[in-house]
């Protein structure tokens, strides 16, 4: 089992939206993902075969996530030699989603795309996961229901952006994972003469069968106003925060599936 934390603050000020933008900057700053290259991108297209393999093979390399909607659409190119290196990229980008398209060349002209497809498509099937986010719950006693539908809402786009071919559903996986995402508390604060209100988000990831702890998380998001803060406001900056946690959260979960696509 790891254990794994994040808390992130943002300054109050005197617009609500500004201390969610601090918090969602640190938050997405620490794993930004690198810039792809525009020359490896013009690579793509260029009408030199060689070009077009090194362009896949380096942009695979970079294992940015995004990278994978970038050269899927290679696996129709009119050279073998590109379809080949496609398929092995796909792999290398662990795109488990990818699966359905690379068996469709497995009928393909060319002995040498037939042999890594055969190679390779049972790496991506076994790539595919089930990830369960149906339990949630808010235990800060404070919040409106609302609130715990937002965190699960938010953690399943993110996670479904951050990990290719990840199948998320709200129960009925088992075998697979499962996300449990709690709202633990909502605390009011003081920052000198500035008030904000802080939501603390947890994760718990387990794996099934069995429901094993496998990790847990926490992140942390504050917002504020210059001043008194009015209570009137208080569900609005719940909102904020949680929006600013669940990406944090997905990050976590994403990093776990990577680790054990890897091994």
């Amino acid at each position: 089992m790891s254990i794994s934390g994040r808390e992130v603050k943002a300054r109050p000020r005197k617009r609500v939206r500004l201390p969610l933008l601090c918090a969602l900057l640190v938050l997405w700053a620490s794993s930004s993902l690198a810039e792809i290259p525009q020359r490896l991108k013009d690579g793509l297209s260029s009408s030199s075969i060689k070009v077009r393999v090194i362009a896949v093979s380096a942009i695979a390399k970079t294992k940015d996530p995004r990278a994978a909607a970038m050269i899927r659409p290679l696996l129709h190119d009119g050279e073998a030699a590109v379809r080949a290196a496609t398929v092995d990229g796909l792999v290398l980008l662990q795109d488990a989603g990818a699966a359905a398209a690379v068996a469709l060349l497995a009928s393909d002209p060319s002995a040498t795309v037939r042999a890594v497809v055969a190679r390779s498509l049972p790496l991506l099937e076994a790539m595919a996961v089930e990830v369960d986010v149906g339990d949630v719950g808010d235990l800060s006693g404070k919040a409106s229901p609302a609130l715990a539908s937002r965190l699960q809402s938010t953690f399943e786009t993110e996670l479904k952006r951050l990990v290719n071919g990840v199948k998320v559903k709200r129960g009925g996986v088992s075998k697979g994972y499962g996300a449990i995402l709690k709202v633990r508390s909502i605390t009011r604060g003081k920052d000198g003469s500035n008030e904000f209100l802080e939501v603390k988000c947890d994760l718990t990831l387990v794996e099934y069968p069995g429901k094993v702890l496998r990790v847990s998380s926490s992140a942390t998001a504050a917002a504020g106003v210059e001043g008194s803060l009015p209570v009137a406001m208080e569900a609005d900056l719940a909102n904020d925060s949680v929006d600013a946690c669940a990406p944090s959260l997905a990050r976590d979960f994403a990093e776990f599936l990577q680790g054990r696509r890897g091994r």
